[in-house]
């Protein structure tokens, strides 16, 4: 099992990046880009971090269309991080 989703929201002038940890479950992805919604409108960029997350079934989707509509709304970039592909012993 995999420990419940944590997040972090550092904002900067003009950007800023949601660190996200844990299980990713399609309503903490709700929950932490309502966050994103919430930044200064200077706020134009976002990076979203996936590295140390564990996403369930629906999730990343619901994370997806979350993203284009903050990207759309803030007519700027939104990007994500993904953990490294781990090679499989063979």
């Amino acid at each position: 099992m995999y420990p419940p989703l944590q997040y972090t929201l550092e904002a900067h002038a003009g950007a800023a990046t949601l660190y996200l940890h844990g299980t990713l479950l399609p309503h903490d992805a709700v929950a932490a880009l309502r966050a994103c919604f919430s930044l200064p409108a200077a706020v134009r960029r976002l990076r979203v971090d996936l590295r140390g997350v564990h996403a369930a079934a629906g999730a990343c989707d619901t994370l997806a269309i979350l993203l284009d509509e903050w990207a759309a709304k803030r007519r700027g970039p939104a990007r994500v991080d993904l953990a490294p592909a781990r090679r499989r012993a063979s």
